[in-house]
């Protein structure tokens, strides 16, 4: 059966990346969430997709520019919530079997992810993600069993290797990109392979019948 992630806890009914949608998600035991990590200057783990604030909240300029506290104090979402932190998620998600795909925009939040994975106790759990392949192998090196998958949105010659490289247990691959050859290459070397972003019906039976694993999507 094809399982549903929520991406960016499903923001076709809140604002993407919100506290609400995190409460929503928990409240009605979502089987698996995804998430977007950055760092603010004083290196807090926040959840926020864009680099740039501007899209998503009152505020502009790069996420990576604020202390914590100026943006706690002056940021906010279209709903008027203030930007969630990881521990905000962690937290809110802490009592349920929830999975958690992380997804790392800015490549130095590993080592505080990483952190609060093991201060929380949710290594099974939690899977990080990201386009930045030598970021996901460096996760590897400091746990050796935390989950990781590997995002791309291509076709590649050689899928798998491309996989294996960064030693990624799944692989994450934009939908417009997907292709019969790369997920049954993918699944024959045991990699389990989900797609991103499907929110139609059409779409949803094109991805059962490819076979993937799962799929990332906006509506509940």
């Amino acid at each position: 059966m094809l399982k549903r992630i929520a991406h960016r806890f499903f923001p076709s009914i809140h604002p993407e990346n919100s506290l609400s949608g995190i409460k929503f998600c928990a409240e009605n035991n979502a089987w698996a969430i995804e998430t977007d990590i950055q760092l603010t200057r004083d290196n807090v783990p926040v959840l926020m997709h864009d680099k740039l604030l501007d899209r998503t909240t009152n505020q502009k300029g790069f996420v990576k520019d604020y202390d914590y506290k100026a943006l706690d104090e002056t940021c906010r979402l279209s709903n008027g919530e203030k930007v969630p932190t990881l521990y905000d998620l962690f937290d809110n998600l802490r009592d349920k079997r929830t999975r958690m795909y992380l997804e790392l925009i800015d490549q130095r939040a590993l080592g505080a992810t990483l952190d609060a994975i093991e201060k929380y106790g949710i290594e099974d759990r939690c899977i990080i993600s990201s386009f930045h392949h030598s970021t996901l192998l460096e996760a590897k090196r400091q746990n050796p069993a935390q989950a990781t998958m590997a995002l791309f949105e291509c076709c590649p010659i050689d899928p798998l290797h491309l996989v294996n490289a960064c030693k990624a247990n799944q692989a994450g691959i934009g939908f417009d990109s997907v292709c019969a050859h790369t997920i049954n290459t993918l699944k024959a070397g045991g990699i389990e392979v989900y797609a991103w972003t499907v929110n139609n019906r059409s779409e949803i039976r094109l991805a059962e019948a490819l076979g993937l694993h799962g799929i990332f999507t906006d509506e509940v």
